[in-house]
């Protein structure tokens, strides 16, 4: 029962922050620096690896993860394709990334990375679900990736109870 009450309460706020993510204005857009910006470009650089192999979206997965514990969510919008960058600015990817820390707490390190592939209307799409351990629990992501490594799709797939959570 009580899971059954985190889950409602975890739905509960990402139906406000997307809700909240179509009520944004271009301002918000222009603050959050999607697509600009030599720092992000640069860390965008950093990302090697040829697009259809998994090492190039699961290197992109991490970074992704790593950005947002680090608070750099300029760089986590930077990879999101058009649709994407539509509907989630970098502020309400970080108001994802404190609701994500209210529940399962600090975020302490990557767990793992696991890898499915879908194709839809002859798109490829490459999908990564990576867990990371907090301090309470783990949080697996669900990271869907165009076949040129931009991000198509963001989910939070579960909150996994892991052995030693936070390490």
């Amino acid at each position: 029962m009580r899971k059954l009450k985190k889950s409602i309460l975890v739905l509960l706020i990402f139906t406000v922050i997307f809700v909240a993510a179509g009520c944004s204005d271009d301002k918000d857009k222009e603050e959050s620096g999607a697509g600009s910006g030599s720092a992000n470009n640069h860390a965008l650089a950093e990302l090697s690896g040829e697009p259809g192999e998994w090492e190039f979206y699961n290197k992109r997965a991490e970074f992704i993860v790593i950005s947002m514990a680090n608070g750099d969510f300029n760089s986590v919008v930077a990879m999101f394709d058009a649709t994407m960058s539509r509907l989630q600015s970098a502020s309400v990817t970080g108001d994802i990334w404190t609701a994500i820390i209210a529940q399962a707490g600090e975020f302490t390190e990557i767990h793992g990375i696991e890898n499915l592939e879908h194709e839809e209307d002859n798109i490829k799409y490459h999908i990564c679900f990576i867990t990371s351990r907090h301090e309470n629990s783990g949080v697996t992501l669900q990271l869907v990736f165009d076949e040129s490594g931009l991000v198509a799709g963001f989910f939070i797939a579960d909150y996994p109870v892991l052995d030693d959570a936070g390490g």
